[in-house]
């Protein structure tokens, strides 16, 4: 059997963690009126915090969660559909109920809203790479948090690289859970973001051929095929 390992190369850091984190622009209202905000204590280490403010044209609220990452109670996680995979697009709140230890969730990623769907920026979930970097750098930044508890915001570039251990030849070109249309770029796909593979029934032209990889190990190339389940313990190559 052939041995594989894939690689994808961030520029910058490592990424250990992130957190999904929703930016507000400055709006401009014109003159501030009034400001209220208040605060409730969530969970030791986490408030939600709201300020309204009131202009002459308009009102504004804003909904900040402060989070004390020193406090050891608090951790950061990323959320997503890990029940039928983050093909599948959620609403927040269901997303919540399927993670019971979560006190504070905050709707960040932009995502495509073809079917199947894909989370445009990056995801990382304990130092896992399970979505590769947005592919027009320097459009999308993501929040990162590192092993040492240290924030960035920042551009990635990334460069996914699968290298045939046995032979040692590399491939360059390919995405982590990101498809385009037909897949005609090769694309890694992962058991967090679909249980199966598309199969053959998932495009409109050509022949698919999906490379399944267990324990760094090929143990099946499929052409033309129906799909077939992704292993926990692997992913599979498809184009």
């Amino acid at each position: 059997m052939k041995k594989l390992t894939i690689k994808s190369k961030f520029r910058k850091i490592m990424i250990t963690s992130l957190i999904a984190v929703q930016c507000f622009a400055t709006v401009s209202y014109g003159d501030l009126i009034y400001e209220n905000s208040y605060q409730i204590i969530v969970s030791d280490g986490i408030v939600h915090k709201k300020v309204v403010q009131t202009y002459d044209s308009g009102l504004q609220s804003i909904n900040l969660i402060i989070a004390d990452i020193a406090n050891s109670a608090v951790d950061f996680e990323l959320l997503y559909n890990d029940v039928s995979g983050f093909v599948n697009r959620e609403t927040l709140s269901k997303l919540v109920k399927q993670n019971p230890n979560t006190v504070a969730a905050i709707n960040a990623d932009f995502f495509s809203m073809t079917t199947p769907s894909y989370s445009m920026g990056p995801m990382v979930d304990d130092g896992k790479v399970i979505g590769s970097p947005y592919y027009d750098s320097g459009k999308m930044a993501a929040f990162m948090l590192d092993e040492n508890q240290m924030m960035v915001i920042d551009y990635l570039k990334s460069g996914v690289v699968i290298t045939n251990e046995t032979t040692g030849s590399n491939s360059t070109g390919y995405s982590i859970n990101k498809h385009s249309k037909n897949f005609v770029s090769p694309i890694v796909i992962t058991n967090e973001y679909r249980k199966n593979t598309p199969g053959q029934s998932a495009i409109t032209a050509g022949t698919i051929t999906e490379v399944i990889v267990e324990n760094d190990a090929v143990t099946q190339v499929r052409v033309g095929q129906n799909g077939t389940a992704v292993p926990e313990n692997g992913y599979a190559v498809v184009a």
